[in-house]
């Protein structure tokens, strides 16, 4: 009950909202201009530039193919959502409370930009892997985008609602999404790891070096996902607490935030040096991955 009091007390011109806080925008185009200076929205836009770069010089294959929509899905979305700040928070709109119906249709954005991680395991999965336990794997992973589209598509309907972009229970369910995201990277990375080495066994020692580069230019990259997603997950759930809020502070899910939202152009330098080195070095790169 004391949520929901303090939830109805919040409008988008509060601060723990973080949407026209300090904001005085004269028209749309001002506050859209000013908008670049929120670097989760900046990071979209320079990561759909580069990606998109990368995909029509080198980019084949699904798996480009997967990068290029992802980094189309998530500027889309950043678009979307900072246009709608920039109209709600100008001086013409700070008096009007409505709902605001672009926050749920920027979740499409969202949630395909956010899973295409896990699918983007999955393809690389495939080429290694086979079987009933690939099966397994492929239909875990799709089955845990509905609990994520579910939580998304929470998120989306309670900004929609309410107006604004955060409150505790939004972050609660964040964190949840989040969780499920770092749940599913972690199955890919797992079984990634697993159908390497089962595959590296059946191989002679030349093909084996293939296998092996691709597994070390993937490793880091994986690991490090994993360690982001769950990191992210816990804090947006634990930070909402306002006893836990006295030892850590709920800004510190910001880093991690900001590492998330290039997540599909670490996976295009990463894909792109993959490319490169190994043209560089084996001369023998047939397009089968990338």
């Amino acid at each position: 009950m004391e949520d929901i009091n303090k939830n109805q007390s919040l409008n988008k011109l509060s601060e723990n909202t973080g949407t026209c806080y300090g904001k005085n925008f004269k028209n749309v185009f001002h506050g859209f201009f000013s908008q670049f200076q929120d670097s989760f929205f900046y990071a979209n836009v320079i990561q759909f530039i580069i990606v998109a770069l990368m995909y029509f010089k080198i980019g084949r294959g699904r798996y480009w193919n997967v990068l290029f929509y992802a980094s189309l899905s998530g500027v889309l979305g950043a678009l979307l959502e900072n246009l709608t700040v920039a109209y709600i928070c100008s001086d013409g709109e700070k008096t009007n409370n409505s709902r605001v119906y672009s926050f749920i249709i920027s979740e499409i954005f969202w949630t395909s930009c956010q899973y295409s991680v896990p699918l983007l395991n999955l393809i690389k999965m495939k080429a290694f892997s086979n079987g009933t336990l690939a099966s397994i794997v492929k239909y875990t992973i799709l089955g845990l985008c509905l609990p994520f589209v579910y939580f998304r598509f929470t998120i989306g309907f309670k900004r929609m609602s309410r107006g604004y972009l955060v409150d505790e229970e939004i972050n609660s369910y964040h964190g949840y999404a989040f969780g499920i995201l770092a749940i599913a990277d972690f199955i890919c990375t797992l079984s990634i790891l697993y159908f390497v080495r089962m595959h590296n066994k059946q191989l002679t020692h030349n093909v084996s070096n293939f296998s092996g580069y691709i597994k070390n230019s993937s490793y880091t990259i994986l690991v490090a996902v994993d360690i982001v997603g769950f990191s992210l997950s816990i804090l947006d759930i634990i930070t909402t607490n306002e006893f836990m809020e006295d030892y850590i502070p709920s800004t510190i899910t910001i880093p991690f935030q900001c590492v998330m939202s290039n997540f599909i152009l670490i996976l295009a330098s990463d894909a792109l040096l993959f490319k490169f080195g190994f043209k560089t070095k084996y001369k023998i790169y047939k397009g089968q991955f990338i």
